[in-house]
């Protein structure tokens, strides 16, 4: 099966447990012919090497989201988060996806995205759109933040692309003042750090879709920054810049940010918050450590433990501050720290998204599993009801702002954690402390191959097994990670295999070639189907105690769902296990990486 952006909400959330497996989410694109009968080879008006007008830095959404440069601009790009949204794949034509290999931008999320075909060919109908529209230029310059390019149509010519701009004035509306926040935040004058124009900002690359290189347009020689913005929820931007402004310094958690990014509104003449600039760390974080700069060797013992001291450090400091809980911990939010020739961890994203399935307690992924469910038009309205009684059960509701303005919620957005007693909520950090370590000592940038990310795991195994981590250290990840469904033989469903989407049990089939669409979607069926029994098991099991115990123990206080070990205890232990082991650190202090 080949691989499109709307997928992963077909296959990869727990409404995929009503799908029918014989739809064909694939169609033929208007205009977009057979592949006997077309033509999409690129008619360029100038050698294929000359596309020096734009570039591509990457890709989001799945496939669906190019992050392009204008470069036609000239030598100061501000960072104004514009970028190129092209059709879904499953509404390109066959020819189109075979020849232009449409299905690679779906994993693929780095520059590497340039180099994609397709990404090629949309890049020559951005250049001839400069040559069709008068006065372009002056036109992006001036443009909302966080507009669009809007392709409505992969066409076998490029220089036959329909292209407009989805000028997003609304959003700009949305954005709060520095004096709106600070009315509604009430801190000391002293935590905010000065604003800045985004037009004195000059824009080095485009990293991911809310994160971007920046220097200082007017400096010779720039310190480079991190922008972080964001264009499709402002919310989740704003929260995390109050909880930055507000923790307690901590070594290794990401400092205060240096200035708060206004932008002057189109309409209004407000300055509106569109970002703020954070310490620049060129080692990048420890998934890219573990896949790029190490993928033939293990992680160095005594940095094993250090590393997981200062992260169980850095997430007690948070449990004791007034945020209470840090739910996004994975490997791609924790970077990498060299001062003195010392390597250290320090955690960075407070927008309270919640962590990807991998890396999500069991308890925390059945919640956000029945939220899913009870909002999802592809779900029988009974089992929506069903599910939302769940959610009233848990007393776990929606936290967003039902028209998109900010409003300032206690501990952010996350519904599922906020709805934990402070004891579950310990328990869920240490089920997650748990995968670190097995990435850590196993020295794996991930906890098992996943179809939609861009490169292979670097793992000799997938957890729960164990091949480079000390035999004393296993005991430990296997407590912490007690309910982990991956120790249950419960594995992800799919797997891919080159370009295409396969049933994961059939991975090392001689068969894969063979697999149709609808095998594809009946495997995926039937292990939604599966998870939620376990999900329904979990939430019957907690009406049964809440029956039983008078809703005292899982409502009102809160005992943990699993026997995990406290964060005090995983440190006990961690510390232990070091004084025993005795690892030794490099008689040089040069950077490792």
């Amino acid at each position: 099966m080949e691989f499109a952006a709307s997928l992963p909400a077909l296959l990869s959330f727990p409404s995929g447990a009503f799908i029918d497996p014989t739809r064909n989410p694939f169609t033929q694109a208007a205009g977009g012919g057979s592949k006997e009968g077309d033509s999409c080879q690129p008619k360029p008006q100038r050698p294929p090497t000359t596309i020096t007008r734009w570039r591509v830095d990457g890709c989001g959404s799945c496939g669906t989201q190019l992050f392009i440069i204008p470069l036609f601009l000239g030598e100061h790009v501000s960072p104004l988060r514009i970028d190129a949204i092209i059709p879904d794949q499953t509404r390109h034509s066959p020819s189109i996806r075979e020849r232009l290999q449409s299905g690679r931008l779906c994993y693929t999320t780095d520059r590497e995205a340039a180099n994609v075909p397709l990404a090629q060919h949309i890049l020559y109908g951005l250049d001839a759109w400069i040559d069709r529209e008068d006065a372009l230029g002056e036109r992006f310059r001036t443009l909302p933040f966080g507009s669009r390019v809007l392709i409505e149509e992969i066409t076998p010519d490029p220089f036959d692309m329909n292209i407009a701009v989805d000028t997003r004035h609304d959003f700009e509306r949305k954005m709060e003042s520095i004096g709106s926040l600070k009315e509604k935040w009430n801190l000391p004058e002293s935590l905010w750090p000065p604003a800045i124009d985004l037009g004195e900002l000059h824009l080095c690359s485009q990293i991911k879709d809310s994160i971007s290189l920046v220097r200082f347009a007017s400096e010779t020689e720039p310190e480079r920054l991190i922008f972080k913005s964001n264009t499709r929820e402002l919310h989740f931007l704003y929260h995390e810049l109050k909880v930055l402004l507000t923790m307690p310094h901590h070594p290794n958690i990401i400092s205060r940010p240096t200035h708060i990014v206004t932008k002057h509104c189109c309409f209004g003449g407000k300055k509106g918050v569109c970002g703020f600039l954070l310490p620049f760390y060129s080692k990048g974080s420890l998934d890219a450590v573990l896949t790029n700069q190490l993928p033939r060797e293990t992680l160095p013992l005594y940095l094993q433990f250090k590393w997981a001291r200062q992260t169980i450090s850095a997430l007690k400091h948070i449990r004791e501050s007034v945020h209470g809980y840090y739910s996004e911990l994975r490997l791609d939010n924790i970077l990498i720290s060299s001062r003195d020739g010392e390597e250290d961890v320090v955690l960075a994203d407070f927008e309270t998204r919640g962590s990807r399935g991998d890396w999500s307690p069991p308890e925390v992924h059945w919640l956000q599993e029945t939220q899913h469910l009870a909002n999802s038009p592809s779900v029988p309205e009974a089992y929506k009801k069903k599910c939302s009684d769940w959610l009233v059960m848990h007393r776990c509701k929606s936290s967003l702002p039902p028209n998109g303005r900010y409003q300032d919620i206690d501990l952010g957005y996350d519904d599922a954690w906020k709805s934990f007693s402070r004891a579950q909520q310990e328990s869920a950090t240490v089920y997650m402390i748990g995968k670190l370590l097995w990435c850590l000592f196993e020295s794996s940038d991930s906890v098992k191959n996943r179809p939609w990310s861009q490169r292979s795991s670097s793992a000799r195994v997938e957890f729960p097994e164990f091949s480079e981590t000390p035999d004393a250290m296993r005991p430990l990840i296997l407590h912490c990670t007690e309910g982990a469904p991956e120790r249950q033989a419960h594995f992800e469903p799919m797997a891919r295999i080159g370009d295409r989407l396969v049933p994961k049990a059939l991975q090392y089939s001689s068969t894969t070639e063979a697999c149709t669409l609808s095998e594809v979607q009946k495997a995926a069926k039937d292990w939604w189907q599966e998870e939620l029994k376990r999900m329904e098991h979990f939430h019957t099991t907690i009406a049964d105690s809440r029956a039983e115990h008078q809703g005292e123990q899982f409502y009102n206080g809160g005992e943990p769902f699993f026997t995990r070990p406290s964060l005090d205890q995983v440190m006990e232990m961690i510390e232990e296990l070091e004084r025993n082991l005795q690892p030794a650190p490099p008689e040089s202090k040069a950077p490792r990486f």
